[in-house]
């Protein structure tokens, strides 16, 4: 059997589970837990925890740059917004000031986690679907 456990810095441990052998009818398990260097996000991807859908829309409608690749996420009482801004020139201290106004920093999950125990909501270009569909 294995078992994945996210960690701190988008790396995973993997926690493998074999039998060594039978011995009077049971089985012997050995444990053995190998830690597997993650894959850095670049520097130009974004995942932000928001309290409320209100402040996702608040975000949307004073974001200044556009073409970015966006997905909002939502899970348990929080909404993640996830961008990248993909050979598209920014400044990250003037999107870092600007975000943190409306959100906080993620750094327990990840974008893959989010995927799959969240509810994605938008894909692709979330800010530009919140502004269209929630103007006011």
């Amino acid at each position: 059997m294995i078992e994945a456990v996210p960690l701190k810095n988008d790396c995973i441990a993997f926690i493998l589970t074999k039998p060594s052998g039978m011995e009077n009818g049971e089985t012997k398990v050995r444990r053995g837990r190998y830690r597997i260097k993650g894959v850095r996000k670049p520097d130009s991807s974004f995942l932000y925890r928001f309290d409320s859908f209100e402040d996702v829309c608040a975000f949307a409608k004073e974001w200044r740059y556009m073409g970015e690749a966006s997905s909002l996420y939502h899970l348990e009482e929080n909404y993640y917004l996830s961008f990248s801004f993909n050979g598209v020139a920014f400044d990250k201290t003037y999107v870092e000031a600007q975000i943190l106004e409306f959100a906080y920093p993620e750094k327990k999950l990840t974008e893959s986690y989010l995927s799959e125990h969240g509810k994605k909501i938008c894909d692709g270009d979330a800010i530009a679907s919140l502004l269209r569909y929630f103007k006011d």
